[in-house]
């Protein structure tokens, strides 16, 4: 995951001195306030207001000497929701540690039913902005409770003796009704802990009986109203979901959003709502070029009652809408890479439902973390751009089937994009690879707030991030303990760094996560601005977005020897190459620029935020100008407009030539279908009529005059297969020309998936697409009675076989794509074939001759009726003709070879 993790979208951490003075004299916490939000939906009761927490260093006497109990609860919020029929719901959070998943224990009196972690998502306290939205829990109580009597039921965290808002309720509890003492299936699925098998499955059969009896009950009813009613009774059916039910109440914005030519779809390595970090940057600002953006959330959700295949969560921006699919439990993990054949089949069927419901435009996925890519890499027709973040090996928990997936994604993606070049290299082992760099929001960091944290009396070396264990802590100790006039604020999550020592240091202090639209406040407070990475694979690789940032405010850095930071102008940053050399370096600025001497200390809360009443003395300096210049240069924008150049990249012009004569209903049938099916913006259609004898010719003019893709090219004569297709291959400009039979008729996302090895590989000349009727290796077994059958027949074929490719000597010329570099140097069709036969065998030699290799697409289909105009021939001239250009072919080539079927499950007769 990307190091540079700017804050956690947390709760807000405000309380007044007096509120402090009274938590303490209490011997506990800070107290909550209830605060209802999201109008129209469950109330997130309790949003608090928090104490932010304090250095292990400070030396505030009243928190020194606070008892474990009172240390325990701060930072603690949370609520005891509600309790329906059997189910227990609420919420608790640590606002001092954003990422620690509570535990709360559940007592009937004294005595303790179960104690379950507070880890369910619920997007009232995303939006509400408690953590990553998953601090709720449930909880089914024991039947033995509804026996008549009263009961206490609390909610507290466990460890810290903190009860939870509106703990206790008291249940005066009388036997349940069936229809509440057993939780619909979905809750079941969601009970803490977890039922066994045979609990689950006797409460869903008891489930099943009572909604049986109560459907036979309401029958009969029904049936008694009836009996001196001489009409007919009428079947009374349930109205089915409407859309906005089955996929969230956001579907009609999501549909009616303006978009370009591509929807791109984000398979992000963190949910939007975790941490602002590169993706959801990126994600934005591609929104604001004229994209949809389909977010999809890392977490996933089990399948609910109204059959629905994903939801939309939120609109987490203009133009950006972020959605969770759904898949039967147990839940997969992107990190741990999901290889479970159900799950993959699962997520894949809801991806797909997101381009159907949600009517994809050329759609273009951005593959940030290699775990998705089983799914992602499903949709027909979608074009793959790995984001490489970071360099996943490098990571000490990442397992190896991750690694290879990632090698996979590598190979097989359409695109690669680097954050460095560090990295780029890496990737360049393998492929060509692209790079975009991190950037940082412009206009937010290089305005000053008007108000700044001012933590001490003295200079301030600042940080905020990841402080994991590429964090040199050593090296910051060493700095601190040498200078104890220093004062040094680290802000960001400890995880995997050992921060022991430090805290023994009292000009040390961690003030944990906080969130991205405060950072300023603590930016603009900082006298020198540090990077102490370890040089470790991992970092070399990096990119850091906070270098970009710092400079926005026109701060000093000191760093770590990083590779990416050596191509930053000198004068604009210090790298250091020793920690001798870093402690001089932050002497070095210190001595000649300013801090903020005579500024409040870090523990007085009255004097926390200040007016911003005065800037930096290096505010004002050249310098300083230069570094916001330089920043300025590397905007977010920026990098979003160098990503889109990369995703316009992947759709070079496509010409598709049909050569029409007569059979003007395989003709409707087969423009049909590329109009419906191509969705692939650089498109052009040449259709050649060869003097055709039917209405052809009108239909065509008249397509051309409806549709601006197709053109019309009328010959005065029927010049036959290889000349009438030469006609359209000149008339054609695209960079990719396809010759494509009017007696065809194609499937969803074909052209991308047909062009995508020429793209690929220079070496690659021709490719071709599976079919249902043709005499070579391109043919496999397949029964249909429709196209609509077609269709799901021939996905169900191809969704297994997804980038796969067959080389082969021969492509039939019913649907073939062409290099136009390959028609440069081998030329056009061979016209001394006239009317046909032959003709594509030969070309196939002439581009193998030339060095070209021939790939089948394997997920690709296109259906062929064959021969649509070769049939209206005698047989008799059939065979003359064929026996004709056969005779031409060995002229130039020797004994033609017959073609065969290819020897795999699936293919041939």
């Amino acid at each position: 995951m990307e190091r540079d993790l700017s804050a956690h979208e947390g709760a807000r951490a405000e309380v007044t001195s007096g509120e402090v003075a009274r938590a303490k004299a209490n011997g506990s916490g800070p107290r909550t306030t209830v605060s209802p939000v999201l109008r129209g939906k469950r109330a997130l009761r309790g949003r608090a207001a928090i104490e932010p927490p304090a250095s292990a260093a400070s030396t505030d006497k009243a928190e020194t000497n606070a008892t474990p109990d009172a240390e325990a609860q701060k930072g603690l919020v949370g609520v005891f929701d509600a309790v329906h029929g059997r189910l227990v719901e609420g919420w608790a959070y640590d606002a001092r540690t954003p990422s620690r998943i509570l535990t709360v224990e559940i007592r009937d009196s004294d005595r303790l039913l179960g104690a379950i972690p507070a880890k369910l998502f619920r997007a009232d306290l995303a939006e509400a902005g408690i953590g990553d939205g998953c601090h709720a829990f449930r909880y089914a109580l024991p039947l033995e409770l509804f026996d008549g009597q009263e009961h206490v039921i609390t909610a507290r965290v466990k460890g810290a003796d903190f009860a939870l808002q509106d703990s206790p309720r008291v249940l005066r509890t009388a036997p349940l009704p069936s229809a509440q003492a057993f939780p619909s299936q979905q809750r079941l699925a969601e009970v803490t802990p977890p039922l066994s098998d045979l609990q689950f499955t006797m409460l869903r059969a008891l489930n099943a009986i009572a909604e049986n009896l109560s459907a036979q009950g309401r029958a009969l009813a029904l049936l008694v109203d009836r009996l001196d009613d001489p009409a007919p009774a009428r079947v009374l059916e349930a109205p089915p979901p409407s859309p906005e039910a089955l996929y969230g109440a956001l579907l009609p914005a999501a549909l009616a959003a303006a978009g370009g030519p591509h929807d791109v779809l984000f398979f992000s390595i963190i949910d939007w709502h975790f941490r602002t970090q590169r993706p959801q940057h990126l994600a934005a600002k591609l929104a604001a070029l004229g994209s949809r953006v389909f977010y999809l959330s890392v977490r996933f959700e089990a399948p609910d009652p109204s059959g629905g295949r994903f939801k939309i969560r939120s609109q987490s921006a203009k133009g950006v809408f972020e959605i969770v699919l759904t898949c039967r439990p147990p839940e997969p993990s992107i990190y741990a890479g999901i290889e479970d054949e159900r799950q993959i089949e699962e997520l894949s069927a809801a991806l797909a439902a997101v381009a159907s419901e949600l009517r994809l435009r050329s759609p273009v996925g951005v593959v940030q973390f290699p775990g998705w890519y089983p799914v992602a890499m499903s949709l027909p027709g979608m074009v793959l751009i790995h984001d490489c973040l970071d360099h996943v090996a490098g990571f000490n928990a990442v397992s190896p089937r991750v690694v290879a997936l990632e090698d996979k994604l590598i190979r097989e993606a359409d695109a690669v994009v680097a954050t460095s070049e560090y990295l780029a290299d890496i990737v360049r082992r393998q492929r060509p690879c692209e790079i975009v760099r991190n950037g940082a929001e412009v206009e937010y960091f290089s305005t000053p707030p008007a108000t700044r944290y001012v933590p001490a009396a003295r200079p301030v070396i600042g940080y905020y991030g990841a402080i994991a264990d590429w964090f040199d802590m050593e090296l910051v100790v060493s700095c601190a303990h040498n200078h104890p006039e220093w004062h040094f604020i680290l802000i960001g999550a400890t995880e995997g760094c050992d921060v022991a020592p430090a805290r023994k240091l009292a000009n040390i202090v961690f003030l944990g996560e906080k969130p991205y639209s405060e950072l300023t406040h603590y930016l603009y407070s900082f006298d020198v601005c540090i990077i102490p990475f370890k040089l470790v694979d991992l970092i070399k690789a990096t990119n850091p977005v906070k270098l970009y940032e710092y400079l926005c405010a026109g701060k000093p850095i000191v760093a770590t020897d990083m590779p990416e930071l050596r191509r930053v102008p000198a004068g604009l940053l210090q790298i250091a190459r020793s920690p001798g050399e870093f402690e001089k370096k932050i002497a070095g600025y210190l001595k000649a620029g300013s801090h903020n001497s005579g500024s409040p200390t870090l523990g007085s809360r009255k004097t926390d935020s200040v007016k911003n009443d005065r800037t930096l003395k290096d505010d004002g300096t050249a310098i300083a100008a230069q570094r916001r210049e330089w920043a300025a240069r590397h905007s977010w924008s920026t990098r979003a407009a160098a990503f889109s150049a990369v995703i316009d990249r992947q759709f070079p012009t496509v010409s598709i030539v049909v050569l029409c004569y007569n059979n003007l209903d395989f003709t409707r049938a087969c423009l049909s279908s590329l109009l419906t099916f191509s969705d692939y913006p650089e498109l052009e259609i040449v259709c050649v009529d060869n003097a055709s004898s039917d209405a052809t010719g009108t239909y065509l003019e008249e397509m051309s005059r409806q549709h601006h893709a197709i053109r019309h090219v009328r010959n005065p004569s029927n010049l036959g297969f290889a000349a009438g297709n030469n006609v359209g291959l000149k008339a054609a400009t695209g960079e990719i020309r396809v010759v494509l039979n009017n007696d065809t008729y194609v499937t969803k996302g074909w052209i991308r998936d047909l062009i995508r090895p020429l793209l690929a590989d220079p070496r690659v000349g021709m490719t071709g697409p599976l079919s249902n009727m043709i005499g070579n290796e391109q043919k496999i077994v397949i029964s249909y009675s429709d196209m609509q059958e077609m269709a799901a027949s021939s996905a169900a074929f191809t969704a297994r076989r997804r980038r796969c490719t067959f080389e082969t000597e021969n492509l039939a010329f019913f649907c073939v794509a062409i290099r136009r570099e390959v028609i440069e140097t081998v030329g056009y069709l061979d016209e001394s074939f006239s009317v046909g036969f032959f003709e594509d065998d030969d070309y196939c030699r002439r581009a193998r001759q030339a060095g070209y290799r021939l790939l089948i697409c394997d997920d690709v289909f296109v259906h062929h009726h064959l021969s649509a105009s070769f049939d209206k021939l005698a047989a008799g001239e059939k065979a003359e003709l064929m026996q004709r250009n056969r005779k031409i072919f060995e002229a130039k080539w020797g004994p033609w070879t017959p073609h065969r079927y290819r020897d795999q499950p699936g293919f041939g007769e």
